[in-house]
């Protein structure tokens, strides 16, 4: 399937980046596709993460080592920013303010309700650092991975009843977020920005929080890496998307070649 991808989204943790066994190579690769792409079809590209701003500027240094420069990064699923290599992020502070004012309301809401999970959290697990203290979120991290799915499942158990937060857990951080602003609602703004439809849109992921850009409404041509949990296969499926054999950096790769142009380097054939 060839397809003129005018916006290219991805998710970072377990989708262009693994953080166990990091893909140099493949990383390079996937700047000379983007550049291409840029090249032929002024494709942009917007990294679409949960992480908070603290926890994917070192991220961002890395690609800017490689030259590899976003168009756009959307931080906590939903806040969009412009990024500029001399400037950094520019906020779009109208639709930023408009996610935050929606978030803060719900927390005023719940705020009892969440202090009490955070106390119970911290009750059970003695280890775990509470990383935010912002009025919109918990962010903690464990010791390791294997404690912080621990900590997911408790977490999950608590909120089971409600329909105002969700659980995602990156590694040994745990991250509870309001239901309010995400993915599927940047991705749409940044393509709205640019004028483009969502037949134009290319959008991947791994995880739970990715599933909203996943679900064909807001990006016509979804994926997901070979390594994403089998829910998240049968949805990407169930919207006609693509699901990739391979893994982070190389499952995107293979995502995007099977929705455009994009060559495979000498030596590799189809």
């Amino acid at each position: 399937m060839n397809q003129q991808i005018g916006l290219i989204c991805t998710d970072i943790d377990g989708t262009l980046l693994d953080s166990q066994n990091p893909d140099f190579a493949g990383l390079m690769e996937f700047k000379r596709a983007l550049d291409d792409m840029r090249r032929q079809g002024g494709s942009q590209w917007a990294i679409v993460t949960g992480r908070h701003r603290r926890g994917v500027i070192p991220i961002l240094e890395h690609f800017l080592a490689f030259h590899l420069v976003p168009d756009f990064v959307v931080l906590e699923d939903a806040y969009v920013f412009q990024f500029c290599r001399r400037r950094g992020l520019r906020s779009f502070y109208k639709w930023n303010w408009r996610i935050r004012w929606k978030r803060s309301w719900l927390w005023r809401r719940s705020r009892n309700l969440l202090q009490k999970w955070q106390k119970e959290m911290e009750d059970e697990f003695a280890e775990m650092k509470v990383l935010s203290h912002e009025t919109i979120d918990m962010w903690m991290e464990f010791p390791d991975s294997q404690k912080a799915e621990h900590g997911e499942t408790f977490l999950k158990h608590k909120v089971a009843e409600s329909l105002d937060f969700e659980v995602y857990r990156w590694g040994s951080e745990l991250f509870l977020a309001p239901a309010v602003g995400r993915k599927g609602e940047a991705v749409t703004f940044i393509a709205d920005y640019l004028g483009m439809t969502p037949e134009r849109v290319f959008a991947i992921g791994d995880g739970a929080n990715d599933i909203n850009m996943l679900e064909g409404w807001a990006a016509g041509m979804v994926a997901c890496v070979g390594n994403a949990p089998v829910e998240i296969k049968r949805i990407v499926e169930h919207a006609g998307g693509y699901v990739a054999e391979q893994k982070a950096t190389a499952g995107v790769l293979e995502a995007l070649r099977s929705y455009s142009c994009v060559p495979y380097p000498a030596g590799k054939t189809e």
